[in-house]
This record gives structure tokens, sequence and C-alpha cells, in this order.
């Protein structure tokens, strides 16, 4: 009966080493799959951080882009390219509806079923509900790359992606009266906005399907610009500046340094009165190397 015993204990250890190692398949698999979850989601955030960058770089290539064109643009302003003021103003606290824009802007600008004009206007907040504005379009004779929408190559140079720009009216803020907002008339300045987005896979009318922008990393950076700054130096002469707490000790539009006083001389180009007044009463006369208390005023 001891014998017969041993036996039924024996046969109830059977299977045991089987059940082990599929336990410990089962915490390998489990160890396995979590390992792949991990590796998966740091790639995924690596990607996303790559193209998030690319985006912002693709903006703000755009923003150069943009202002190498807006500076060749032909005329006095930038009546040619820009939208056309909204008239009156608005309750800045959306009370009272907005001015709505134009519907385009006036000729020669883009246009077409596909162009972005005013986009993003449903969520605008820092243009009065005006979007980004108009797609800014180069017909300049220099460049005349025409509408600046989803560009991903300019100037001889391929974007991993593309970027968008558009203009704008500067918002004047707290006028006519407090509280209110409106466009600013003036066609010397304006708004210029870029939309950078990586990865950027066109459709055959060189736009972006939903899902596609979707997937997408954009980037929108803005920056306000004036035209008409003239030289303040006639003949082209840089100006100079000093290392006062001022910037005095240079006339502005000095020319270049010499030596000594008078005609000619680097004391003519000074901006100190009263050392050019301390050095005339050190000496030194004539046309050549005379030195008068008003050199450099």
């Amino acid at each position: 009966m001891n014998t017969n015993h041993g036996r039924k204990d024996g046969a109830r250890q059977d299977g045991f080493a089987l059940v082990l190692a599929i336990l410990t398949l089962l915490v390998l698999t489990f160890l396995g799959l979590s390992l792949v979850a991990t590796t998966s989601t740091e790639q995924q955030i690596a990607t996303n951080y790559r193209w998030s960058q690319q985006a912002l770089y693709n903006a703000e290539a755009g923003l150069e882009v943009g202002k190498v064109l807006l500076r060749d643009a032909s005329g006095l302003d930038w009546t040619a390219v820009m939208p056309v003021a909204r008239a009156g103003a608005w309750q800045a606290d959306g009370s009272a509806p907005t001015p709505a824009p134009a519907a385009l802007p006036p000729p020669p600008n883009a246009s077409g079923p596909n162009i972005r004009n005013f986009a993003n206007a449903a969520c605008d907040r820092s243009g009065g509900a005006v979007g980004y504005g108009v797609v800014l379009n180069d017909n300049t004779a220099l460049h005349n790359f025409g509408a600046i929408q989803y560009q991903s190559s300019i100037l001889g140079q391929s974007l991993n992606g593309a970027f968008t720009l558009w203009v704008r009216h500067r918002v004047k803020y707290n006028t006519p009266a407090v509280g209110q907002n409106s466009d600013d008339p003036a066609y010397d300045q304006l708004v210029l906005t870029s939309e950078g987005i990586a990865p950027y896979t066109p459709t055959a009318g060189g736009t972006m399907t939903t899902l596609a922008r979707t997937n997408a990393a954009v980037k929108v950076l803005e920056v306000e610009m004036k035209r008409g700054v003239t030289d303040p130096c006639p003949g082209g002469t840089e100006p100079q500046q000093g290392l006062g707490p001022t910037g005095n000790n240079f006339s502005r539009c000095a020319s270049p340094l010499g030596v000594g006083c008078g005609a000619g001389g680097g004391l003519a180009a000074l901006g100190d009165p009263s050392r050019s007044q301390n050095l005339a009463q050190q000496g030194g006369t004539g046309a050549a190397g005379g030195c008068t208390g008003n050199a450099g005023a």
C-alpha cells in the first residue's frame, strides 16, 4: 500500500513543468509587449517633436522670404498686395458684430477656389475676426512667384514641408473710442503671417486634405512691418554710434574718420562740440589742420 500511495503522489505532479513553462512565456510575452509599446510611444514622441521643429523652421523661413518679397515689391506702399481696410470700428469684447472684410483684395492679388484668404477667421482674436488676411501674391518682375501658399520650394531651395504667407492691416486698439478696434487704413505698414507645416503631402490641386492637415505639425508666426524708412544720411553714408550711454560721441551721419582737424580731418566727423573746443584751444590752425569750436557740431 505504501508503494501504491507513492505512485499516486507522483501522478499528481505530472504536467507541472508544462504549466510553469506556459506561465513563464506569458510573463515574457507581456514584458515584450510593454517594451514594444514604450518604444513605439517614444518613437512617436520623437517624430512629433521633429515635425514640430521642422514646422517652426518652415514658418521662420516663410517670414524671411516674405520680407524679401515685400522689400522688392514696387511702389511706395503695399496697396497692390494688401486687402481693403474694413470701414468703421467694432467692439473689442465682441458685443457688436465685426465688419466683414472685403471678399477679395484689390487686383492683381491671389484669388481662386483653393486660395486660403482670411484663413482662421472663425477663431481669430488678435486680428479682429479677420483671420490671417489675404494670401501674399508676389507679382513682382524680379521674382513673380505668384500666390505664396503651401510653398515647398523657394529661391532655389527645397523645404522639408511648406509655408503659406498672409498680409493684412494692423488693428488699432481703443480707437476711435475706448473699447473699440478698427483697421489701420495705412498701406505702408502691415502684419505678415507665416504658417509653417510639416510634413507636406499635397493633393492634385496644390492644397492638403483634412486628414493630412490633422496629422501634420503647424506653427504660425506674425510680424509687423513698416515701409518707407528713408536713409537719414544723404549720399549713402552709414550712421555711426558712440559707446556713451546715449550713443553720442559721433555725428549721426559721419564721414570716414581721418587725421587732424579741418577739411578732410577726422574731427569734422566727431559729434562732441566740447571735445572739439578743447582741441581747438590746444592749437592747430589753417585750412588743413585748423580746429574750430563748432567742428562736428
